[in-house]
């Protein structure tokens, strides 16, 4: 009996382990498509000199056709603004977002207001470098806290069982 107790909490601690470390990986991928969308979206206003909502709608995003939608309808309004409140919600859905993923996000609506005033490749270049050295820390953050919580929480599961005996 005991013995099935103490496989049973290794394999509850592995599990958690893996939950923690798939809160990562889903950070990475957010953060991979959403870099994906501002080049894209970096890419039509400055190659193709398309207006921003027209460039946000092409993206196939729904948060950023959601803000092509309120730019559209409130054309005076600042972007960063429409920007921080459309993202908000996409930020706030995604539970495995943290205080400074919501930051780097939020920054994009004022890199992309200030493109909008300078279209120019350098303009541009800003916030998808600063975006490109993110990426790259949560790559790192992922291949070392992943093993690493992974391989605790199964040592934590054994020292639990240990002590059950």
């Amino acid at each position: 009996m005991k013995l099935l107790l103490c496989a049973a909490i290794v394999a509850l601690c592995a599990a958690i382990g893996r939950l923690l470390t798939n809160r990562i990986r889903e950070r990475l991928t957010f953060f991979r498509s959403y870099q994906s969308a501002i080049v894209r979206l970096t890419d039509h206003v400055v190659g193709a000199n398309m207006p921003v909502g027209e460039a946000l709608r092409s993206c196939g995003s729904g948060v950023m056709a959601q803000c092509a939608d309120e730019l559209q309808s409130t054309p005076f309004a600042r972007l960063e603004a429409i920007w921080r409140t459309c993202f908000a919600a996409a930020v706030k859905q995604k539970g495995s977002l943290n205080k400074q993923d919501a930051e780097m996000v939020a920054a994009g609506g004022a890199a992309i207001e200030s493109l909008c005033g300078n279209p120019t490749a350098q303009q541009a270049g800003g916030y998808i470098k600063r975006l490109e050295k993110y990426v790259g820390a949560l790559e790192t953050e992922k291949q070392r806290k992943g093993k690493l919580l992974s391989t605790s929480g199964v040592l934590a599961g054994l020292l639990i069982a240990l002590l059950v005996i």
